[in-house]
């Protein structure tokens, strides 16, 4: 490692700087500006960076390990392969900066913007990202094993081959984010925001989303094995295709939702509304839709065989084809 000819202290003004390769350990670099500085390789464990300009800095495999570094300014900044483990980055600026394959687990990002940041990769294992701002970023591979997400803002973001498992995402913002294929049984989804994301063919298993609003989300072909689902919001979704055999859709709303070839036999859809849904060839067969709002739903080729619609309302439904809870078929 090479010694530096910089003078570095608080509020030192470091702009452009080659301390690639430097050792700086616990360094007290409080204030400093570090704008498009060199920090490759170096070691910087412990150091004190608090309130540092480091926007557009070079800081690729560089040791930062126990470093404060509270509302640090990263913007734009190169972070690849860096170690950030049990780093203070609370409140800090991260926006449009890479961080692919970046160590950041144990560490602290408390209202830290992310946005527009390239995390693919990165280990964020037991990192607290409660109220963090993520919009936009890529987080593809990107290891959140139990994480803390609380209230973060996740929407618009790339979460293709993320790890998931036992990260709390409690009232956290994934609108518009794509989860196709997440495995995310067993993670806290309490009061998130899934309106429009795209859940076709990911493990929701044993995942409570009560009350959720889940208006226009795709979840195709999802695993909702054990899925609480109980006063959800699915209007308009798409569940086409999809296994809900005994499952408990009661009170849910369900006005307009696509349940083309959907399995919900044996369900509870007491007091459900599917109002203008399309039912088109599902399975209804020992289904609970009494008090049921079937009013305008496409029914056409559904099996309603000894399913209960008592009290349900079924005007101007359309069950061409369907077959009758007495095993009758409709014309």
């Amino acid at each position: 490692m090479k010694e530096t000819r910089y003078q570095v202290e608080a509020g030192a003004d470091l702009t452009g700087a080659d301390l690639s390769d430097t050792v700086l350990l616990k360094a007290d670099l409080r204030n400093a500006k570090l704008v498009g500085a060199d920090l490759t390789n170096a070691k910087m464990i412990g150091a004190n960076l608090c309130y540092a300009n480091l926007e557009d800095a070079i800081l690729n495999d560089a040791d930062l390990t126990n470093a404060e570094m509270i509302e640090a300014n990263l913007d734009g900044a190169l972070l690849c392969d860096a170690n950030l483990s049990r780093v203070s980055l609370d409140s800090a600026r991260i926006s449009k900066a890479n961080l692919w394959g970046v160590i950041l687990q144990d560490s602290s990002l408390r209202f830290a913007n992310l946005s527009g940041a390239n995390l693919s990769g990165a280990n964020l294992s037991r990192t607290d990202l409660s109220f963090a701002v993520l919009a936009g970023s890529n987080l593809s591979d990107t290891n959140f094993s139990g994480a803390d997400l609380y209230k973060a803002n996740l929407s618009d973001v790339i979460l293709n081959g993320a790890v998931l498992a036992g990260a709390k995402l409690t009232y956290s913002n994934l609108s518009g984010t794509n989860l196709q294929g997440i495995n995310l049984s067993g993670v806290n989804l309490s009061g998130v925001n899934l309106s429009g994301v795209n859940l076709s063919g990911v493990n929701l298993s044993g995942v409570n989303l009560s009350g959720m609003d889940l208006k226009e989300a795709n979840l195709c072909h999802a695993n909702l094995k054990g899925t609480k689902l109980f006063g959800a919001n699915l209007r308009g979704s798409n569940l086409s295709g999809t296994d809900l055999q005994g499952i408990n859709l009661s009170g849910v709303n369900l006005s307009g939702a696509n349940l083309i070839g959907s399995n919900l036999s044996g369900a509870k859809l007491n007091g459900s509304n599917f109002f203008r849904a399309d039912l088109s060839n599902a399975d209804l067969s020992n289904a609970d839709l009494s008090e049921s709002n079937l009013t305008f739903a496409v029914l056409n080729g559904v099996s309603l065989f000894q399913a209960n619609l008592n009290a349900a309302t079924l005007s101007g439904a359309n069950l061409s084809g369907a077959t009758m809870p007495d095993g009758s078929i409709h014309d």
